[in-house]
């Protein structure tokens, strides 16, 4: 009996919320804004973002509904969750919120998300989350994002939760945001990818010179004023004393050096041997 009771009260309440949004009420006393948040920013293409609609009442409310507007080409709806002060409020509109996110990605419009409270909860005054909406963005360049308050007070509505005006709607303002897409940023995982081929490409490129190409090496890159030597091929035939060979060149050098130990150990020999006299 105490539940049937309670969801009497939450459908009441939820068709005075309805009834209030479409008929409107005596306007409380109090001001109460809407706002998004951040007001402007920046994201890449392909990239998952968040914006918050904030509520700012100067008296406590029983209730808030929102209407936010998007460009359905740059950016769609990807969930919808209430803010904390409103997570524990009985009446959540649309009950079928993915479909109510469906129908805001085909139209641009996520429309009239709505919480009410039960006497006497309510929502504290000053700044509040509403809901936290995420986007994904799909297009380039600057969205507009919008809080229309329509006629009547159709989208933008704060309900008093006072027990003097219990009901009655807040007078609102809103204001929107405007968010940048860019589409020049490269994500890190393609930078990744596109790395390695050109290093490979650049690998086989230096393997694949032939000798005309490393004996015409400039020098390297000089760094804190030492410079590396230039990269000549052994077989190529040089010009500042060297000669070619099968296995490579040599200094004109280094075949004379070889030869003064023989040159040494033939005079030995030679000194050694006995003189035979003649005769």
């Amino acid at each position: 009996m105490h539940i049937r009771r309670r969801s009497g009260i939450v459908a009441a309440l939820s068709l005075a919320l309805l009834s209030f949004v479409v008929v409107g009420n005596v306007a409380a006393a109090g001001s109460a804004t809407l706002r998004i948040v951040p007001s402007s920013d920046t994201v890449a293409k392909g990239a998952n973002f968040t914006v918050r609609v904030v509520q700012n009442a100067s008296v406590p409310t029983s209730g808030t509904s929102a209407t936010v507007t998007f460009d359905k080409t740059k950016v769609q709806v990807q969930s919808v969750e209430r803010g904390q002060a409103h997570k524990a409020s009985p009446v959540f509109l649309p009950s079928d919120l993915p479909g109510a996110i469906a129908a805001a990605n085909r139209s641009g419009q996520l429309k009239s998300i709505a919480t009410a409270f039960l006497p006497p909860d309510n929502v504290p005054t000053g700044d509040q989350d509403f809901l936290i909406i995420t986007f994904s963005a799909i297009g380039c360049g600057q969205v507009s994002f919008g809080l229309p308050i329509g006629t009547q007070g159709v989208d933008a509505v704060l309900i008093d939760g006072t027990e003097a005006g219990w009901g009655n709607p807040v007078p609102v303002t809103t204001k929107g945001a405007t968010v940048s897409i860019d589409c020049s940023a490269t994500a890190p995982t393609e930078a990744a990818a596109t790395d390695a081929p050109a290093a490979a490409a650049a690998a086989a490129a230096a393997v694949s010179k032939g000798p005309a190409d490393t004996a015409n090496a400039a020098p390297a890159e000089t760094v804190a004023g030492v410079t590396d030597p230039p990269v000549v091929n052994a077989a190529v035939v040089g010009t500042n004393g060297t000669s070619a060979g099968s296995g490579g060149s040599l200094p004109l050098w280094l075949p004379l050096l070889l030869a003064i130990p023989a040159l040494l150990l033939i005079g030995f020999v030679l000194l050694k041997r006995p003189i035979r006299k003649p005769g």
